[in-house]
């Protein structure tokens, strides 16, 4: 709580690139082509409103996930101080 009002804060996670997410969704087997595809092009528009309306507070880019883990966990950690344990 800031002056009286509750402060949010935001992350934004994002692939390293959209081709990136194209291979890490087709490496799992799990989605048909189209529905990789319609989850790309879903990204591409999310990554550009994310960029245009500037809401979040902090964009890590999740290239390896132990690394992205640990850089949220250490963003987080600096805004809420008291979950650190």
């Amino acid at each position: 709580m800031k002056n009286g009002l509750i402060v949010s804060y935001k992350i934004f996670i994002t692939p390293p690139s959209l081709d990136e997410l194209k291979k890490r969704l087709e490496n799992r087997q799990s989605d048909s082509k189209e529905t990789i595809q319609n989850r790309v092009e879903t990204a591409a528009e999310e990554i550009k409103l994310a960029n245009q309306l500037n809401i979040f507070n902090k964009l890590i880019i999740n290239k390896d996930k132990d690394i992205y883990l640990e850089e949220v966990k250490q963003v987080v950690e600096g805004w809420y101080p008291f979950i650190k344990k």
